[in-house]
């Protein structure tokens, strides 16, 4: 047992001192992420420290595995369940938080004891370069445990009792984070016919107000460039 506990305790040290470095460096970090994903620097700083935040956060639950004791129909036994680590988990990770994403999932695994096998998305390699070094395994010998969280496909829906104001606000938060590249930015916007015409121009207001694009290292930029050619020609056609 208490081997066992030691070897919780060498995975929390290992990722506190990873979040450790990381916060060392955390502007060095947000300037690489805004030179390959295009974001600005103030979003990819508030990216780093999420992404730092499950480091932390892991680092703490990794002491906190603990088994159960389960009541038995038997007087005269006690069942106990302990919690062992699954195995390899291969993870995939995307170009929009390319940082956030990957503490996100690998943290909880390293924590677990699991072995990480990551790919990173193609667009954005440098970002997790940074945070990880790769391990050359293969899983697809086998069969292994996927669970996938995907992009959503969300409609923004605005009725005609809605507070206008409220509604263009929400707008703007919702599509145009990560220059509408995120998975939960809305994909089509659907507006009540009887304040259509309305709404259209408080948001051109606000977007002509609020949204300025450019080069993400610049003051005052809050919509950087699109992640590839493919995707401007995609919201160009």
């Amino acid at each position: 047992m208490n081997e066992t506990f030691l070897f919780f305790q060498e995975r929390a040290a290992i990722l506190r001192k990873w979040y450790d470095v990381c916060l060392e460096h955390k502007t060095e970090l947000a300037k690489l992420l805004t030179a390959e994903n295009g974001k600005p620097l103030a979003e990819a700083a508030g990216e780093i420290m999420y992404a730092l935040g499950f480091i932390e956060w892991f680092s703490e639950e990794a002491r906190r595995i603990y088994g159960d004791v389960i009541p038995s129909p038997v007087k005269n036994r006690r069942m106990l369940a302990l919690k062992q680590p699954v195995g390899v988990a291969g993870m995939i990770t995307p170009w929009n938080f390319p940082s956030g994403m990957i503490t996100r999932k690998a943290c909880a695994a390293i924590a677990a004891g699991c072995t990480v096998v990551l790919k990173p998305a193609e667009d954005t390699p440098y970002s997790a370069l940074a945070l990880c070094e790769a391990l050359l395994r293969q899983a697809a010998s086998t069969v292994k445990k996927v669970s996938l969280e995907l992009g959503g496909n969300a409609p923004f829906i605005v009725f005609d009792s809605a507070n206008l104001d409220s509604a263009v606000a929400g707008t703007i938060a919702c599509k145009f984070r990560g220059t509408g590249q995120t998975c939960v930015c809305a994909n089509r916007i659907m507006v009540q016919e009887r304040i259509y015409d309305t709404f259209v121009k408080k948001l051109a207001e606000a977007m002509d107000k609020e949204l300025r694009v450019g080069d993400g290292f610049d003051e005052g930029v809050t919509q950087g460039p699109l992640i590839n050619i493919s995707a401007v020609n995609k919201y160009s056609s």
